[in-house]
């Protein structure tokens, strides 16, 4: 249903652009991975590319930038709010759609707003990469230490869970593997021992989760290498 709605660029009403943008980006964390030709699509890009669609059909530069300034507004989750910025105003391979000037000036507003825990943790599915942008506007470590926040874990882990898939040549078997950037984490915490401390704490609070589950064996010492290792 998202991916079709791109085929209504030019038909938008103009003056819903912005409210149906918004409710559109703050489902973001509710949107499942989609696997495309066996490559996964992330749930971030089937969302944003209705949004552009109907950006890019405001042909008055100006216009266009109130618009999206109401959007990134109506956006409650800074994973989202950071998506957007970067869509539109952080292009390599097409024209921005917004100035320069605007996206310094939401960046900045990101990083002067941001508190942890986010007041919409629960929506927040790209916590991980928020800290790091946080931390390198600042010029500070956005690490974690001393961060017991069961909710903050989990979102910070689920935004980093990847899968690794492979499928063998005449077979339909598709095997598949959930890893962690493990390093990034620990760097993000402090301390393999804060990390553990902060999975301890979700323990607690979600039980033997398959997050939980998969952070305890790279704390035991298990790290991905291959899917040729039978013990991976």
């Amino acid at each position: 249903m998202l991916s079709s709605l791109e085929s209504f660029q030019g038909d938008f009403p103009e003056e819903y652009i912005a409210t149906s943008a918004a409710a559109l980006l703050n489902q973001t964390h509710r949107v499942p991975q989609t696997q495309v030709f066996g490559f996964t699509v992330r749930p971030a890009v089937i969302v944003i590319r209705p949004v552009l669609r109907m950006l890019e059909q405001i042909a008055d530069e100006e216009t266009r930038g109130q618009i999206a300034r109401t959007i990134f507004d109506a956006t409650q989750s800074f994973s989202s709010k950071r998506d957007l910025v970067e869509s539109i105003g952080r292009r390599e391979q097409s024209p921005n759609l917004i100035s320069t000037e605007l996206a310094d000036e939401l960046d900045a507003e990101i990083v002067s707003t941001f508190t942890t825990p986010p007041p919409h943790v629960d929506k927040e599915w790209d916590l991980a990469r928020i800290y790091h942008f946080i931390g390198e506007r600042t010029g500070t470590p956005a690490q974690l230490v001393g961060e017991m926040d069961a909710q903050v874990t989990r979102a910070v882990l689920r935004s980093t869970l990847s899968h690794s898939t492979r499928q063998s040549m005449g077979s339909r078997h598709v095997a598949t593997q959930a890893t962690y950037p493990w390093d990034w984490l620990v760097e993000l915490y402090g301390t393999e021992d804060a990390l553990s401390a902060a999975v301890m704490q979700l323990r607690q609070a979600d039980g033997e989760s398959d997050l939980v589950m998969l952070a305890e064996r790279y704390l035991s010492g298990w790290r991905h290498r291959s899917f040729t290792d039978p013990d991976d």
